[in-house]
């Protein structure tokens, strides 16, 4: 399996995604961790631009209300998507944030964030 990078804004972040995700994704990532929020995205384009490799990144809504969410993907797509250059990526979203996400303790299986970054590497990984 091809690597894909994941590039979180933490390293608490990380550890929380190595707690979430299942092995055989895990092998597959390579975590990128970002000083803070802002470099995060600066990161992932950086990456997108220097191509060969699929990028994920995973920022916090700092929110749940569905129209802000709704307008940082969008603003995000259109940064990442400019940057991208064929380039497979992808965009999480943790709503309002990936600690509140893991404290809800719901079975890991079942974390939306989490399956939808295990299918973005099970899908640009082969």
């Amino acid at each position: 399996m091809n690597p894909v990078y994941l590039v979180a804004k933490s390293s608490d972040d990380s550890a929380l995604l190595r707690r979430m995700l299942p092995p055989d994704t895990l092998r597959a990532i390579r975590f990128v961790v970002a000083d803070d929020p802002s470099s995060a995205l600066s990161t992932a384009r950086t990456l997108l631009a220097l191509g060969g490799k699929p990028v994920g990144l995973l920022v916090d809504s700092g929110t749940t209300e569905e129209t802000q969410i709704t307008s940082q993907r969008q603003t995000l797509t259109g940064l990442l998507g400019n940057a991208a250059a064929n380039v497979p990526w992808a965009l999480f979203i943790a709503a309002p944030d990936l600690h509140r996400v893991w404290e809800q303790r719901v079975a890991l299986n079942k974390i939306p964030l989490a399956q939808d970054i295990k299918a973005f590497v099970k899908n640009v990984g082969n």
